[in-house]
């Protein structure tokens, strides 16, 4: 059902903050800081909570408001984020963005107790709380919570990986992720200069010329942040192996498993199977070089579109066609979508900086 509406094709922030100097950011800074000591005095100075079903039911209702509010800075860190992605060549936007990522590791470190706490009760009172009626609706975050409890150090020592996080991680990918932002090349067939995600898009152009020269070009802004992106993958993998030196976790993507509520054997009985079958993949793209006519296909010509698909000629045309799916699936997923495009919640066009 493609209705007419409007349609805002760039954010509209105002829901969160009317802008970069909106006075009632320090306004829900303070209530922010204000909310997490009044959580902290509540529950701190106690230890019923990791005893007694019904006070730990209270203490994760608790809990669970402040999460939906404050939790990694709330709606101000998701401000500052989105408003960086708009332009990473913005020095100040940056700035920004990494004051509000240290508060909210600063926020962090001071609720961090409940969940570290909670996570190291004995086995046998895990249990217990498991099987409480009670605390059926939080039955699955704490089991995944004990899961991760044996793996946790101590709240201070937490405290330190959660600051060094930013310097060792976070900093990193988003330099490289800016670098790449600010390139822009030209592609044969197409008018003017494009961004790096523009070229990108068009290794699936029809057009074998096309994608040959978005490969080309995207090669060459790869080359040139190559030892950038080594030094970036070497620092974040180093951040990673301490941090799970540290906890004792004895394989690399544990903690992704965990966090996921997924079982390792699960993970490798797929890789197992996946890698097993790569015939499957090696006939996919053996039929797919002879349907391009070509020997061999290119790297660049994986995703390369076959076949007739009638052209989209603008993004009113193409949200058409996604809300219809969308509509199809569920009519609630359409509501949702239209929603997005009416309140400014999508961002469609590429433009040099945005990440």
């Amino acid at each position: 059902m493609n209705k007419e509406r409007d349609q805002q094709t760039s954010w509209d922030l105002s829901p969160l903050f009317l802008g970069d100097s909106d006075p009632s950011m320090e306004q829900w800074e303070e209530e922010a800081r204000q909310q997490s000591l009044s959580f902290v005095s509540r529950w701190k100075n106690t230890t019923v909570y990791l005893s007694e079903a019904s006070v730990l039911q209270k203490a994760l209702k608790d809990y669970e408001q402040w999460l939906s509010l404050y939790e990694g800075y709330g709606k101000l860190s998701y401000y500052w984020g989105l408003r960086s992605s708009q332009d990473a060549t913005s020095s100040k936007l940056k700035a920004q963005e990494t004051q509000v990522q240290q508060k909210a590791a600063t926020l962090r470190n001071e609720m961090q107790f409940f969940f570290i706490s909670l996570a190291k009760i004995p086995e046998s009172t895990q249990q217990t709380f498991l099987n409480a009626p009670e605390l059926k609706p939080y039955r699955s975050i704490l089991r995944q919570l004990f899961a991760e409890g044996k793996y946790l150090l101590s709240e201070q020592e937490e405290r330190i990986l959660n600051l060094k996080a930013i310097p060792s991680y976070t900093k990193w990918v988003n330099m490289v992720s800016d670098f790449f932002s600010k390139e822009e090349r030209e592609v044969k067939g197409q008018e003017g200069k494009k961004t790096f995600e523009s070229i990108m898009s068009l290794l699936q152009s029809k057009e074998k010329e096309v994608r040959a020269s978005a490969a080309e070009a995207s090669y060459e802004i790869m080359e040139k942040h190559a030892d950038v992106a080594e030094a970036e993958l070497n620092a974040v993998l180093l951040n990673k192996k301490i941090d799970d030196d540290l906890r004792n976790i004895p394989r690399p993507d544990l903690s992704r498993h965990l966090g996921d509520d997924m079982e390792s054997e699960v993970v490798d009985t797929l890789i197992e199977t996946v890698s097993s079958r790569f015939d499957i993949s090696e006939r996919f793209y053996k039929l797919k070089a002879r349907l391009l006519g070509e020997e061999r296909i290119a790297y660049h010509d994986k995703s390369a579109e076959y076949g007739d698909l009638p052209p989209i000629s603008s993004f009113k045309e193409a949200s058409g066609i996604v809300e219809l799916a969308l509509e199809e699936l569920d009519p609630k997923f359409g509501e949702i979508f239209r929603g997005f495009l009416q309140q400014g919640q999508i961002d469609v066009f590429p433009q040099k900086g945005k990440r």
